[in-house]
């Protein structure tokens, strides 16, 4: 191993150490870790994209539908009822095929970190495998009650939902590394971010704003060309064609296109949350410094 290629995860970091380890971390493993990504995750992405491109085509029918348009187009009582349920379904697949995208993209990346982390700066495959096989799951619940969880903060009072989206954001990691139960990883994160949660927060956002200026920029081939389709369109006699902009080849491949770098853009968020985790854990309990000790006693 070249360790001066190896990353520490278990220290303390302050904002700019968080931000720059992180893409550092990419750089030095975006070969192995994106593969190994990808072939963990294929198939739940590939369906996510598949929803998506279902889901604009539907829509652009629906919503003609709905605005009573497409009479023109001599449609039926029955063909409009069954765009509508094409629409539904479509996006019932788009929401569960794009969260078990995710879940699948966080597994397959925390994993990776983590056997990153437990052979000094060498992953084994095989594991990482066994365990997105093995955990899978357990990440789909963590997703869905921590979602219910923000989801009702937000609904009586937005400050809350806030509140709760920072501490549950470290409950994955509890998760994996304290290899927690997913009601015991929800109900630690609580004491965990205890004293931290204004740095957390302000991590978080600086990471989150880094994140969403990149993911502006990739999506802007698909909304400037959305943006001169429409504009085409306006005017003509037939006030249905605007919607064809969903349906255009062209835009479906850029659309696709800004969702993969969103995906690709989710491990940034991911890896920077690992490392805060970390720094927390490091100020609670130094098991880095413990660690490097204990390696010198060998």
């Amino acid at each position: 191993m070249n360790t001066t290629n190896f990353i520490q995860f278990k220290k303390e970091r302050d904002l700019g150490a968080i931000i720059t380890d992180t893409f550092k971390f990419l750089r030095l493993q975006a070969k192995p870790f994106f593969k190994t990504i990808v072939k963990t995750s294929l198939l739940p992405i590939l369906l996510a994209v598949i929803s998506i491109i279902i889901f604009s085509t539907s829509f652009s029918t629906f919503y003609t539908d709905l605005l009573n348009l497409d009479a023109i187009n001599g449609r039926t009582d029955t063909m409009k009822g069954f765009n509508v349920i094409i629409f539904v379904f479509s996006l019932i697949a788009f929401a569960i095929f794009y969260l078990l995208a995710y879940v699948k993209i966080t597994t397959a990346a925390i994993y990776y970190i983590k056997s990153y982390i437990d052979n000094s700066g060498i992953v084994d495959y095989e594991y990482v495998k066994t365990m997105v096989k093995s955990k899978f799951w357990s990440l789909v619940g963590l997703f869905v009650l921590n979602f219910i969880i923000i989801a009702v903060g937000i609904f009586f009072c937005f400050l809350p939902g806030v509140y709760l989206g920072v501490v549950l954001s470290l409950s994955t990691p509890i998760l994996v590394f304290q290899e927690k139960s997913v009601m015991d990883s929800i109900n630690g994160a609580f004491s965990f971010i205890k004293g931290n949660w204004w740095e957390t927060l302000g991590t978080l956002i600086v990471v989150s704003i880094l994140v969403g200026v990149i993911s502006y920029i990739t999506q802007l081939p698909a909304t400037i060309y959305q943006l001169v389709k429409m504009g085409i369109f306006i005017g003509k006699e037939d006030p249905t064609s605007i919607m064809t902009i969903y349906k255009d080849p062209i835009y479906l491949v850029l659309l696709v296109f800004s969702y993969a770098i969103r995906f690709l853009l989710y491990t940034v968020t991911l890896i920077s949350t690992i490392f805060i985790y970390f720094d927390i854990n490091e100020q609670k309990h130094a098991s880095g410094s413990i660690d490097m000790i204990d390696s010198l006693g060998r």
